[in-house]
């Protein structure tokens, strides 16, 4: 496939859809539930191996890159057809909403580095920092859809070993990077997971995914295409 024909077969229509759609929702619970958790008395879920895990400002250039994966992958995963679609709609939509009860249900925060560095990662770290609050931690939004990315490629034929297997390096590379810019705990990560498996295995494996394949079909309709 040469690479015109690779970026038409990435910018389905249907594919686009769904992957603003999807990633505008989740966004929106994130940052709806925000103002509320910044209220709340906090919890500590911090464990002994936390103060061990030492801050690397580096690890600002993929966490922030891993948005554009995002965004890619969800692209990728909504073009491979309508049970991947609708399994990922399930996935990312089901799991927006268990997000948002377990921010305010276990409302985190984490202590930052005063020392950002200098150069071109302390620039980061001071953009970061200055535009997120160090809230909603538990789970890590950044674990669940990167590791969702995976899930969404894992077993698919149609998805070359390349691509699965990039996708893996990027879900560990960002549940490494999320610590080690001092935005997560380590136990973060580990619910992000959890959830992101449990419902691809609901979608795909149970009626679940039918009322989402009713909506986004409605979507398509009404957009015509």
């Amino acid at each position: 496939m040469n690479l015109c024909a690779a970026v038409k077969k990435l910018f389905q229509r249907r594919a686009v859809i769904t992957a603003a759609l999807l990633l505008g929702a989740q966004m929106v619970v994130y940052a709806a539930v925000k103002p509320v958790v910044e209220r709340l008395p906090k919890i500590d879920l911090s464990l002994p191996i936390d103060a061990h895990i030492p801050y690397a400002p580096f690890f600002f250039i993929p966490y922030l890159l891993c948005f554009a994966h995002w965004a890619l992958m969800y692209l990728y995963i909504a073009g491979l057809g309508e049970r991947r679609r609708s399994a990922l709609a399930v996935t990312a939509l089901c799991s927006s909403a268990v997000f948002g009860a377990l921010f305010v249900l276990l409302p985190t925060q984490i202590e930052r580095p005063t020392e950002l560095g200098t150069g071109l990662f302390g620039a980061l770290a001071a953009l970061v920092y200055g535009t997120d609050t160090p809230v909603n931690l538990f789970p890590s939004f950044h674990c669940f859809a990167s590791w969702l990315c995976f899930v969404g490629v894992r077993g698919a034929k149609e998805a070359g070993l390349f691509v699965k297997l990039f996708a893996l390096f990027m879900a560990l590379l960002v549940f490494a990077s999320t610590m080690l810019v001092k935005q997560h705990y380590f136990v973060d990560f580990i619910p992000a997971v959890l959830i992101a498996e449990l419902f691809w295995f609901l979608g795909r494996k149970t009626r679940l995914s039918a009322p989402f394949e009713r909506f986004l079909s409605r979507i398509f309709s009404l957009l015509g295409c």
